[in-house]
């Protein structure tokens, strides 16, 4: 495989997505900069880079469903702030069995520093 496509694909087991055009839609009415976008990633408790978020949003590079997700959050929380419906959407992703249980909270006592 030759040319740009080439390097997209940085993570063999998870498929890399290209901006949706809802997605460029929906950062067109919010009213942002990608800048906004990365900060607003991590108050979610991620990391993507400013030059990251940049180069998927140009459709220069690809994000997994999930990362692409985290995107769309921003952007949505962003348009919700503007009292804008929620337009970016999201993309269906894998969860693992591990990743589920991993969500879950711990039964009552479990962890629970004052047991």
């Amino acid at each position: 495989m030759n040319g740009p496509s080439a390097s997209l694909t940085t993570q063999p087991t998870a498929q890399l997505c290209s901006p949706h055009e809802g997605l460029l839609e929906a950062f067109i009415i919010c009213r942002t900069t990608f800048d906004d976008l990365s900060i607003r990633v991590a108050a979610q408790g991620h990391r993507l880079s400013v030059a990251t978020i940049a180069g998927y949003m140009t459709g220069r590079r690809g994000l997994s469903a999930t990362r692409h997700n985290w995107v769309a959050n921003a952007i949505n929380s962003r348009l919700l702030e503007l009292e804008r419906d929620a337009q970016a959407p999201y993309r269906p992703t894998e969860v693992t069995a591990a990743q589920a249980s991993s969500d879950r909270l711990p039964p009552a006592g479990v962890g629970d520093p004052r047991t």
